[in-house]
């Protein structure tokens, strides 16, 4: 009898600490989540331009709902799946594709082309040239293989068709997509076309500690990608030291005004007499859009066929931080465009649409070979 009581007290000293153990476990969690809601949002408040802009007088309001209710969700939280729901939920409250989560415990690639697809200009049947550009974001050899893109694309002004396969282009540096163009049209008529795009633009970068930090680290990468005397390394080095200015002068923006270029005297006309064609899916996003804009802006009677593109807000420029809990990474923006002519989360519906997955091959050799072939044989008016 007695040796029953004992591992009866035994089973029940084993149930008591497995069941304190669990209530520490979930302790820690809704801990670890409340640390990293409270780091988000007070990052967002420090860095974030949205808290700060007159034209969208709800953010802050909807900002701090959002923070609310994750606050009362963590009251439910039993795992680390809970955790990571929380912050996405939280962050989908903004409504912005540049506001994000990354998670590791998601496998996914680091790469910005994760199809591996090469950067390249083919030639096809019917005087037709494709040019593969899946992403704005090259690793080291793919900043070379765009340089030669950017050198020669120039030779194929009187083509019958050029191709912008921007398929999986999810962006990156949009100063790659403006030199091609330039490269293409010239560089005084896409210096024209770029002014009627952007002169009505302004933008406002939110001056803080950290946002600084952040331009000194893009300015490192744009000396690495474009050396240090090209004129976008200047533009930048520009910025950073009106942000730093502003920083110190207590101010909440630095207002980077568009260039205003002077355009030439004499309105110049489109000096290429091929037709343009962009390839686009659901993931082109960000500088993959300013691309289109730009290209549009220089030949708008460009032609997009595939599926309908992201969208993106007004809020741009991203930067990462690390989470307290070490649980990921989020992503989010740090300056603010004004009268941007696209419009705010609008996104560029295709001419030609394609129902199906437009990133398999097997649409590139069936529907898109044939489309872009019938294209090709069109009166350009």
């Amino acid at each position: 009898m007695k040796t029953t009581q004992f591992y009866s007290y035994i089973f029940f000293g084993i149930i008591t600490a497995l069941f304190a153990g669990y209530q520490i476990h979930i302790y820690n969690l809704k801990k670890s989540a409340q640390q990293d809601i409270d780091f988000i949002h007070q990052t967002f408040l420090e860095n974030h331009p949205g808290v700060y802009n007159d034209r969208d007088p709800d953010f802050v309001k909807n900002m701090n709902t959002a923070y609310q209710d994750a606050r009362n969700s963590i009251l439910s939280i039993k795992s680390a799946q809970d955790h990571e729901k929380t912050i996405n939920s939280y962050l989908a409250s903004f409504h912005d594709p540049h506001v994000i989560f990354f998670s590791k415990n998601v496998s996914y690639s680091n790469s910005s082309n994760p199809e591996n697809i090469e950067f390249a200009i083919s030639s096809m049947p019917n005087d037709i040239v494709w040019i593969s550009l899946p992403t704005f974001q090259p690793s080291k050899e793919d900043q070379e293989k765009l340089k030669a893109i950017i050198n020669q694309i120039s030779q194929y002004q009187t083509s019958k068709l050029i191709v912008f396969d921007l398929r999986g282009n999810g962006g990156g540096c949009s100063e790659w997509g403006t030199q091609i163009i330039a490269s293409l049209f010239g560089k005084d008529y896409a210096a024209q076309s770029f002014y009627a795009l952007n002169k009505n633009i302004e933008v406002d970068w939110r001056a803080s500690k950290d946002n600084l930090a952040h331009l000194s680290y893009i300015l490192d990468c744009i000396k690495d990608e474009f050396g240090e005397g090209s004129l976008f390394f200047s533009e930048v080095k520009k910025i950073e030291a009106g942000v730093k200015q502003a920083y110190k002068e207590h101010k909440i923006f630095y207002t980077e005004y568009t260039p205003q270029l002077i355009p030439h005297k004499n309105k110049l006309q489109n000096p290429i007499t091929a037709k343009i064609v962009a390839i686009t899916s659901s993931r082109c996003a960000s500088s993959c859009l300013t691309f289109i804009d730009e290209l549009k802006a220089a030949d708008p009677k460009t032609i997009l066929i595939g599926q309908t593109t992201s969208a993106d807000t007004i809020y741009n420029e991203m930067r990462y931080i690390y989470l307290p809990s070490g649980l990921g990474k989020i992503q989010f923006p740090i300056k603010l465009y004004r009268n941007t002519p696209r419009g705010n989360n609008v996104p560029y519906i295709p001419n030609i649409p394609y129902p199906a997955d437009i990133n398999s091959e097997e649409a590139k050799n069936q529907w898109l070979l044939e489309t872009i072939q019938e294209l090709s044989t069109m009166n350009s008016n």
